[in-house]
């Protein structure tokens, strides 16, 4: 194959594990929380048309990395150690692993299954001390 042809070939490689907000929809919630090696807070959501990826410190409510895009590459989702099941959207769930990413999920924790359950707003779960202004 030439050089063209390879690009082809890598492009639909990535557009493989590509997740676009046409894909999980437009409603705003939270896609997914889970935590880093570093204990940060990892928080994957949808607000404004966008799919948000928040990296906040696991202490304070200090944010480390706050980006947007209307698609991302799945693997750039994923907190690099554990991801909450009872604080992960069912659809968006299923999205990554068709693409053949595996979610490295915890056990699952139904007191905190409860938690979630009662603390929903708008469809929007912020985990820790992070809040967002909904408006």
């Amino acid at each position: 194959m030439n050089r063209s042809e390879q690009e082809s070939i890598n492009n639909l490689r990535n557009n493989l594990h590509t997740v676009g907000i046409q894909m999980v929809g437009q409603d705003e919630r939270t896609l997914l929380v889970g935590y880093t090696l570093d204990r940060n807070t990892w928080h994957v959501y949808v607000k404004d048309g966008e799919i948000h990826r928040l990296i906040s410190d696991g202490v304070t409510p200090r944010i480390i990395s706050h980006k947007s895009a209307d698609a991302w590459n799945a693997e750039d989702l994923l907190p690099d150690k554990r991801v909450y099941p009872e604080q992960t959207d069912i659809k968006f769930a299923e999205i990554v692993e068709r693409s053949g990413i595996q979610i490295p999920f915890t056990t699952f924790n139904e007191d905190s299954y409860e938690e979630v359950q009662k603390s929903e707003s708008n469809g929007l779960y912020f985990h820790s001390k992070i809040r967002e202004d909904l408006s």
